[in-house]
């Protein structure tokens, strides 16, 4: 009994750490015009969606994926006074447009953190959009003449398999040098 226990055990270690991933094969995704970068796994697909930002979307599961997870990036100039304010504020105010469009919100984390160096803030929840529950991270960063909102979305009964790779992206992020005013 001990000994299928230990198995049993060793299985479900393994299982676990069967999702983590190997960060120097991925790609990198250069914003050019908001001098920024972020890594991405070599599976996963960059997709420029405007002059404000891109995505970055996970394998399709076939034709029954209904939503493909993906990370999102949406900067833009920041206005002198927009620099001032506190990005706690700032991502609160976001987060109020989003409690427009996202139902039934539960919000598990609120919080400041510090990535490669840099202050951001981070909500991170689930809710309802279009008929699917999804989770998200987002992440909030004024940063030399910059905003920018990177957000990791995918469907909440996949947290497990693209979480940690939507975080992992996410804390890749790297805004280089400062917007020229």
């Amino acid at each position: 009994m001990k000994n299928i226990l230990t198995l049993l055990a060793f299985l479900f270690v393994m299982n676990v750490n069967a999702q983590v991933y190997d960060m120097q094969n991925w790609k990198t995704q250069t914003d050019l015009q908001f001098f920024s970068t972020i890594q991405y796994p070599p599976n996963w697909v960059a997709e420029d969606v405007n002059a404000s930002g891109y995505i970055i979307r996970s394998p399709s599961e076939g034709s029954g994926d209904k939503f493909r997870e993906n990370v999102s990036l949406f900067a833009m100039e920041a206005p002198a006074d927009l620099m001032k304010m506190d990005i706690k504020d700032f991502a609160e105010i976001n987060f109020a447009e989003t409690r427009k469009v996202v139902k039934e919100i539960s919000i598990m984390s609120r919080k400041y953190v510090t990535i490669n160096e840099m202050p951001m803030y981070l909500i991170v929840y689930n809710g309802l959009y279009n008929g699917q529950y999804l989770y998200w991270k987002q992440l909030f960063c004024l940063h030399k003449g910059a905003f920018y909102m990177l957000t990791y979305a995918g469907e909440a009964g996949k947290k497990d398999k693209y979480a940690l790779a939507g975080g992992d992206m996410l804390y890749s992020f790297k805004p280089y040098i400062a917007i020229k005013r």
